[in-house]
């Protein structure tokens, strides 16, 4: 009983929700079961930072959550080796069977719909927190498996990938060791492997794939085919579009790329999937790359396209532009050395000589003996005296 006890105690959970009314009702369906310890948020941004920092043992997430959605939240846990195995509840407000195959396909745990009951939400987090606590040994090599890939040590992976399909197929495995092929340029083994996957169970996620290997070999007019059926499989998820746009652009179809792109934006694309379009932007038709990212803030893994932007405005001498999003970046990543250098850059240019010397100081201060900053730095000291 106290073995029971001490359990419940120990587990830590994450409720995100942009409603406030849906976190007090998780919230309070958890206390019922005796469980104490809670973190409380209603911003995505936020709950990632918290995941990657602090002791995390259930997510429940909306999918609706403002800067970083549940679904996109869902993606980074499920890549990460160190949270692959934190259960994730997805709450939404629509009872949308595209919602729940997106879901599904990104690895998650359970997926209710508002209004639930007590009941229906005891009965997914039990079976949740039991699969947590006795992990079989295959899903423990998938764990494996998606440590080397983070680690980019990508023949161990394949070499788990292959092992492990021997034994049973599964959909995620299929996926990793066919993006791992796809990394180390074996495109023909990765087709191979992905259509081998698609004969047993159809998943946008290896029809994009797919769509993918055939452009980087060449087959334009195959992988156009893949991606549109990624599309049509998860109307939900708009990588299969996204990267269509790509491959228009690449092309030269650049009325096609930009017509792809509003049938995009008009579906209501997440934050990080405008920023994916502003990738997009920044190679092929940078003149527009304001239109995403003037809108959007970053978080740490986009920084660098913001940077590239900023990087962009100041070659247009417009140096205020670009250090407000420089600016941003340093909101969401205040260790970027590479921010407060270019601010320093900037102002410079615009003859703000005090505040580039602050921020050529703060440059080297995240990163000592940086060579730029301290020729500058030391550029600006001269003129001073």
């Amino acid at each position: 009983m106290r073995q029971q006890e001490n359990q419940v105690n120990n587990i830590t959970f994450l409720i995100v929700d942009a409603q406030s009314q849906i976190r007090s009702l998780i919230k309070q369906m958890l206390k019922f079961c005796n469980y104490k310890n809670f973190k409380v948020i209603d911003d995505g941004r936020q709950a990632l930072n918290i995941i990657q920092t602090e002791k995390i043992d259930v997510i429940i997430s909306g999918w609706n959550v403002p800067t970083i959605r549940g679904i996109e939240l869902l993606k980074r846990v499920k890549k990460n080796p160190n949270f692959f195995l934190t259960p994730f509840i997805l709450v939404s407000n629509e009872n949308s069977m595209n919602k729940v195959i997106y879901a599904l396909e990104e690895g998650v745990e359970g997926y209710l719909v508002v209004p639930f009951t007590e009941a229906d939400f005891t009965k997914i987090l039990t079976k949740a927190l039991e699969e947590k606590s006795n992990p079989d040994l295959y899903k423990l090599k998938v764990v494996q498996m998606i440590r080397h890939k983070f680690n980019h040590n990508y023949p161990a992976a394949i070499k788990i990938g292959y092992n492990l399909l021997q034994q049973r197929t599964n959909i995620r495995v299929s996926h990793l060791t066919g993006e791992c092929l796809y990394k180390i340029n074996e495109f023909e083994k990765a087709g191979e492997m992905v259509k081998k996957a698609l004969n047993d169970q159809k998943s946008s996620k290896l029809l994009n794939l797919l769509g993918k290997i055939c452009m980087a070999s060449g087959k334009s007019d195959e992988a156009i085919t893949y991606f549109k059926a990624a599309s049509k499989e998860n109307p939900e998820n708009p990588e299969g579009n996204i990267s269509l746009a790509e491959l228009y652009f690449r092309q030269g179809s650049v009325q096609k790329a930009h017509a792809m792109i509003d049938v995009i934006k008009s579906a209501s694309p997440s934050p990080l999937d405008l920023v994916q379009i502003g990738k997009l932007y920044l190679e092929y038709a940078p003149e527009k790359a304001g239109t995403i990212f003037d809108e959007v803030s970053p978080i740490g893994e986009t920084v660098e396209y913001f940077q590239s932007y900023a990087n962009i405005l100041g070659k247009e001498n417009r140096n205020r532009e670009s250090i407000a999003i420089l600016e941003k970046c340093i909101e969401s990543q205040p260790d970027s050395f590479t921010s407060y250098y270019n601010i320093g850059v900037m102002h410079l240019k615009s003859g703000n000589h005090k505040k580039a010397k602050a921020a050529f100081q703060k440059t080297l201060k995240l990163k000592p003996h940086y060579g730029l900053a301290e020729k500058y730095l030391s550029m600006i000291e001269e003129k001073i005296q």
